[in-house]
């Protein structure tokens, strides 16, 4: 799987690092927030 967006920076502080994964309800996507280091996951419907 690959989603032209990796890499993408969003609000100048969120750069998407991996696509998790796709379903009916949207693409999870994990981030890192780059001011504060630490990596979550969000899902973009």
């Amino acid at each position: 799987m690959s989603d032209p967006n990796i890499g993408r920076l969003l609000g100048k502080r969120y750069q998407l690092q991996e696509l998790i994964g796709t379903g009916a309800m949207g693409t999870r996507i994990s981030h890192k927030d780059i001011k504060k280091g630490s990596k979550t996951a969000k899902m973009y419907i």
